[in-house]
């Protein structure tokens, strides 16, 4: 159960980061 936690947690933290990519290259 902690894994699927860690995967889940991981996958957040991916988009989090392509998001403020995302953000950075329009301004």
């Amino acid at each position: 159960m902690a894994k699927g936690k860690d995967v889940r947690i991981r996958v957040i933290l991916e988009c989090i980061s392509c998001v403020r990519k995302g953000a950075n290259e329009e301004s």
